[in-house]
């Protein structure tokens, strides 16, 4: 995880251009910082949208560089991209089901068809870590970008999508069961452990809202298969820092 304190205050860097921030050259800004002798903190990630004369950054040291140097690792564009903006695309997903659960549209299956692309997006993520958005040279920590972190990639998939689905319990059972598939492939404990906050919701949910016994018995059920999927795959993986 990001150090709590490093880099909140210092040299402020500005730039005078907008637009969405398209790509970021991480690469490239760290070796600068290195050159430099300083640590930048970038405050915009992509998909984030930059005003005229808006602080994108924050620098220990002040030199005239600065902002030529974030001008050339910052891509601006008039539009998001969604293959550089995890959290914009998942947003775009999202966004499809809620307004199929809405109840002028009332449409479940497509509810169920963009919670299994959210599952197949998790099981593929499964074998990979997320960048803590930290970048170090020689030991040294010399630029840090706003990252995103499993626990919040996983709260935008889900939590609008259950909160909208309390009168689908299709879509409720669906969640579970997506959840209990993407159990069976990641073996992160942390990670794990996000899921079955997830699963725990929806079980909550269902107990308050859904008001036909057997289908709150079928959550129930659904609930408790993939609470045993949780509690015994094997952890495979070490956990997280």
């Amino acid at each position: 995880s990001q150090p709590p304190h490093l880099l909140e205050t210092g040299e402020q860097v500005r730039l005078a251009r907008s637009g969405y921030v398209q790509d970021l050259d991480t690469g490239a800004l760290a070796d600068w910082a290195t050159t430099q002798n300083l640590s930048l903190r970038l405050l915009v990630k992509p998909g984030d949208f930059v005003l005229p004369g808006m602080p994108v950054a924050i620098s220990t040291l002040a030199t005239s560089c600065l902002e030529g140097a974030l001008d050339r690792g910052l891509a601006l564009g008039s539009a998001r991209v969604s293959s550089v903006d995890l959290e914009y695309s998942t947003r775009q997903l999202v966004e499809v089901a809620v307004r199929a659960l809405s109840p002028g549209i009332n449409d479940p299956q497509t509810a169920i068809s963009v919670l299994d692309r959210l599952g197949a997006a998790l099981c593929e993520l499964a074998p990979r870590y997320l960048s803590s958005g930290v970048f170090l040279r020689d030991g040294r920590i010399v630029l840090i970008v706003p990252a995103t972190d499993y626990d919040g990639l996983v709260d935008t998939m889900f939590h609008m999508i259950r909160q909208n689905a309390t009168r689908s319990p299709a879509v409720l059972i669906r969640l579970l069961e997506v959840l209990r598939a993407v159990s069976l492939c990641e073996h992160d404990a942390n990670r794990r452990a996000t899921l079955r906050r997830h699963a725990d919701l929806v079980m909550e949910d269902a107990e308050r809202e859904v008001g036909n016994r057997s289908d709150e018995n079928d959550i129930r059920q659904r609930h408790l298969i993939c609470l045993h999927a949780l509690r015994h795959q094997h952890h495979d993986r070490p956990s997280e820092a």
